[in-house]
């Protein structure tokens, strides 16, 4: 049985609480998950983390397929 993420109670409080986060605390947080994620094989909750993390500064800073001025580019996860 495979368990889909978006029905993790954990995930709607991590949603949560990188909503309630300054740009500076989500930007901090992605780069400290990245750093986790930089492993050969990564914990599959850090990469949640990391997406997350993405899909939160994407929703905050692209509107329309544009980037804000204040957008950020983040490495893309290889």
């Amino acid at each position: 049985m495979q368990i889909n993420p978006t029905d993790d109670p954990n995930l709607e409080q991590l949603r949560e609480r990188l909503q309630e986060m300054s740009d500076k605390a989500l930007r901090r947080f992605g780069r400290g998950a990245m750093e986790l994620c930089n492993d050969i094989d990564p914990c599959e909750e850090f990469v949640v983390q990391l997406r997350e993390a993405r899909a939160e500064w994407q929703r905050r800073h692209f509107t329309g397929g544009k980037q804000s001025n204040r957008a950020m580019r983040l490495p893309k996860l290889s």
